[in-house]
């Protein structure tokens, strides 16, 4: 892959440092690789003496700092190839998903949203609902005949019925009964039914 004179991958900083530090030892160069990114001071200044050794009488003190400062920068930033190339093919079919089949695939991310460190789920649910509306699908909250466990497509038209377990107190295996149950003439067959379960 071509970088353009760029330091981008960790792959390329270990080549470069195995042959600065003439290692002859990929496995050496990718702990050296490692130092220079955590930037832990002591061990850095080891590197940095042995690096000036080799080279403070074959080029000049001030491309020797300038070298060195762009090795210990291209550590901080460079990515795993392997990483990056499985990240690009990930990207690549989950906006292909999302342009050409958007209801199956939002209605798959509401189903999977889960609070993290930086969204709530139902700050992840709101975005996502957001996403449909923008992308022309409607989404509509389940209703005593359309009611579903799981965030569901209709299949002939442009909507997403939302999961009955997105009301407050109603849990997984009471979403799966009353999906299962949703023939309802009324609210108050409803009520009438709900009755005699409960």
């Amino acid at each position: 892959v071509k970088t353009y004179y760029e330091m981008l991958y960790q792959e390329q900083t270990m080549l470069l440092l195995n042959d600065i530090f003439q290692l002859n030892n990929l496995g050496l160069a990718d702990e050296y690789r490692r130092m220079m990114e955590k930037k832990d001071e002591l061990k850095l200044d080891e590197l940095k003496d042995i690096f000036w050794d080799l080279y403070q009488n074959e080029v000049s003190i001030e491309d020797c700092k300038q070298f060195w400062e762009f090795l210990v920068s291209s550590c901080g930033y460079s990515f795993n190839k392997s990483h990056a190339i499985g990240y690009s093919i990930v990207s690549y079919i989950t906006a292909y998903l999302k342009v050409y089949c958007t209801k199956y695939y939002i209605a798959t991310c509401i189903n999977d949203c889960k609070t993290d460190a930086k969204m709530t789920k139902e700050e992840k649910i709101a975005s996502f609902c957001h996403d449909a509306e923008k992308m022309g699908i409607t989404v509509l909250p389940s209703r005593l005949n359309h009611c579903y466990s799981e965030t569901t497509h209709d299949k002939n038209e442009d909507r997403i019925y939302l999961s009955v377990n997105m009301y407050v107190g109603i849990g997984g295996s009471v979403a799966k009964y009353l999906a299962t149950n949703n023939n309802h003439t009324s609210v108050d067959d409803f009520i009438e039914w709900s009755r005699k379960i409960y």
